[in-house]
């Protein structure tokens, strides 16, 4: 780990728990530096996040007062991103409702809950699940009857764009390559729909229903490594997994998420991810519903991607995506395969049928695509 990459982890740390920060490690660190540290943190979507912890230095370790200033215009921008997200939400819960089409908010916006401060966390998009079959058309309808800018349907949601802020209508919350997993996941997830326990949150004065919290453990890294497997995450999509064990930890049955977890052989990468959490971002190990592992190469291999790679991979070095249709889906396809390759070892039970699943699809998407 590069000097800038172990003071990023650092701040990481400092902010997650709220701890102080020796400010002698940042001794002779200068703006070359200081401007990797936050680039770096962009990279991962972190930047307000780690802002409180950077301003805690003492005054001769800062940031140039250039540097300072952009950290501050940036932590304003997300902060002006989470209250635009926040009411678009409020809005769509009082337009779908008004049609009597309730739904499930998943992950940001109600992760960001989980933080210490949830203004901090840099926003995504905004995931709705219709969690009643009859709802997810319904909801569409709704989208196509407002003439929003749309994305071409996938198995799971249809996407749209909103004022900016980017929605996605889910009729399902996740999709595994193994059809095996989806068939496990889609019976889970009915007992979840059936059971109509939903957690609850006010998010800009509007009542929310959310993901019950034990599922959601599950949840978050289902989505977590759906995205590592196939092209990276950063160090956000770990914070939000962990955040929501710490928070609410307490209410959320350890036995029964390890038993999702093992029932869709993802409870070895996640005993992997937790081992990461606990030796480089301090998390407790008692927050995890697994045992937490750490592996001298897997371990390592994993904080190496995450730091490399970044917001959902998209700064691993090498050619990026073309931009013909077929170019490009050909340049996915053998990347992933490539990334297949180094990570199988990780969940091969995923992994090694990935670049099968891929070209399958690929092909499916590309001859026989949804108007």
């Amino acid at each position: 780990m590069t000097l800038v990459q172990s003071l990023y982890i650092l701040l990481l740390k400092s902010s997650l728990w709220k701890s102080a920060v020796d400010p002698t490690l940042f001794e002779g660190v200068g703006p070359n530096e200081w401007q990797n540290i936050l680039k770096l943190s962009t990279r991962q979507r972190t930047t307000a996040f780690i802002a409180h912890s950077i301003q805690s230095l003492p005054q001769t370790f800062l940031p140039s007062k250039s540097q300072q200033w952009k950290l501050i215009l940036e932590t304003e921008k997300i902060e002006e991103a989470n209250r635009r997200l926040n009411g678009m939400i409020a809005f769509l819960s009082k337009e779908y409702l008004s049609i009597g089409i309730p739904f499930v908010l998943l992950k940001g916006q109600g992760v960001a809950l989980s933080y210490p401060d949830p203004t901090k966390r840099t926003p995504g998009d905004i995931d709705l699940f219709f969690y009643k079959e009859q709802d997810y058309p319904k909801a569409n309808e709704w989208v196509h009857q407002k003439g929003y800018e749309q994305e071409p349907e996938s198995i799971k949601h249809l996407g749209f764009n909103i004022e900016g802020i980017h929605v996605e209508n889910h009729r399902l919350m996740a999709t595994f390559d193994r059809p095996k997993y989806n068939r496990i996941f889609i019976k889970e997830c009915e007992k979840i729909i059936d059971g109509d326990e939903w957690a609850e949150a006010n998010i800009d004065g509007c009542n929310l229903r959310l993901l019950p919290h034990t599922f959601n453990a599950c949840f978050l890294f289902i989505h977590l490594f759906h995205h590592f497997m196939h092209l990276g995450i950063s160090m956000r999509q770990l914070c939000d997994w962990m955040l929501h064990l710490s928070a609410h930890k307490n209410h959320i049955n350890k036995q029964e998420a390890a038993r999702l977890l093992k029932l869709l052989a993802l409870d070895r990468p996640a005993s992997l991810f937790a081992g990461v959490a606990v030796n480089y971002l301090g998390a407790q190990p008692g927050i995890f519903p697994i045992e937490p592992l750490f592996h001298p190469v897997h371990t390592k291999r994993i904080v190496r991607d995450l730091l490399e790679g970044g917001h959902f991979g998209f700064y691993h070095p090498g050619k990026k995506r073309p931009q013909g249709q077929w170019a490009g889906r050909a340049h996915s396809y053998l990347t992933t395969v490539k990334r297949s390759l180094k990570m199988v070892r990780l969940a091969p039970e995923h992994i090694a049928c990935l670049p099968y699943y891929k070209l399958i699809n690929r092909i499916k998407i590309t001859l026989f695509p949804k108007p």
